[in-house]
């Protein structure tokens, strides 16, 4: 994800993984400033150096990112390994919902986690560019701009279309992709009402990066515009409205039921569903993204979001009952 995306249809397994991830989490605890956001900084002189990153992705619980020196560190939730990344060298790592991917420098896949419906143990051989881990399934883009997917595939959101893409994303029923002509193009089922594929499509080419988060999906136009497709929202609060803001973009994610992005201006920017109290196994504050820095990247994970901020620090904020809002 670099969403954090991805669900499905029965959920009693996964109702009891959030339960047994709290269930893990009583002795984690974390560290916010006085506005509740947690940053990569720390409160004291004694603390050592904050890890600086070029890559972030938010899962379930837990966060995964990629630093300087091409390594992987990982925090929150520790069930399955997901926190306990291999040695090595990588160039792309996105965080599910109990599985995690990333690309080593050599192209290729490795993943950890729960293996149910082999999203883990039948990740792909070969060599790849980019890799995006959903609820039950992922995908991959090849070096030749093929996909393959892997994992759950009741809704043949693991069936992409023979075509060639830059990137991939997953969702919870549903992949996109972006074709190397710049269009997107979808697979599975977007909604729970909906048989028919996903609507509402992005039109034309010109798009340069691409989200998917539960039911909903965005796409980043090489001019700025971000437009997002579909939606189920369990609140009827006006405040929390699917659509972005109507400013210039040059990133995007998307987590669960929340987008965020990165402005032209350096700024970050968050819409959709914002719960203004805990929620079930969902806290609030997901998309309470901080004032006052400059940032050049963002991930959107199920209740919580992180930054990187322009001298490579992380910040986090939302939901950190698993410490996944407390980076190191």
């Amino acid at each position: 994800m670099h969403l954090f995306q991805a669900r499905r249809r029965p959920g009693y397994a996964y109702n009891m993984r959030l339960s047994l991830f709290l269930s893990l989490s009583l002795g984690l605890f974390s560290c916010t400033g006085n506005d509740g956001i947690t940053t990569g900084t720390g409160d004291t002189e004694d603390e050592s150096p904050s890890t600086v990153f070029s890559q972030m992705s938010a899962g379930d619980g837990f966060t995964c990112g990629i630093n300087t020196q091409e390594s992987i560190d990982c925090w929150g939730a520790k069930l399955d390994g997901l926190t306990d990344p291999p040695a090595g060298r990588f160039v792309d790592i996105s965080a599910g919902y109990a599985s995690v991917c990333e690309v080593a420098d050599d192209g290729g896949v490795h993943c950890r986690g729960d293996d149910q419906w082999g999203r883990v143990s039948e990740a792909p051989t070969g060599t790849y560019s980019d890799v995006d881990v959903g609820y039950g399934h992922a995908c991959a883009v090849s070096r030749n701009g093929s996909v393959e997917c892997w994992g759950l595939n009741d809704r043949l959101q693991a069936e992409p279309p023979d075509e060639r893409f830059t990137k991939v994303a997953t969702g919870r029923d549903f992949s996109c992709g972006l074709t190397t002509g710049g269009t997107v193009s979808c697979w599975g089922q977007l909604d729970i009402e909906q048989d028919d594929g996903p609507e509402e499509l992005p039109q034309g080419n010109g798009w340069i990066d691409l989200s998917a988060g539960g039911y909903h999906a965005c796409a980043l136009h090489n001019l700025g515009e971000v437009q997002c497709w579909g939606w189920r929202s369990e609140t009827n609060n006006e405040q929390d409205d699917p659509q972005p803001p109507n400013i210039g973009f040059v990133e995007i994610a998307s987590g669960e039921q929340h987008s965020c992005g990165v402005s032209h201006e350096k700024e970050l920017r968050c819409w959709g569903l914002n719960a203004v109290e805990d929620w079930g196994q969902r806290e609030k504050g997901q998309r309470d993204a901080p004032d006052g820095y400059k940032w050049i990247g963002v991930a959107a994970g199920f209740d919580h979001s992180c930054a990187i901020a322009s001298d490579g620090l992380a910040s986090c904020w939302g939901g950190d009952r698993y410490g996944q809002a407390s980076p190191p």
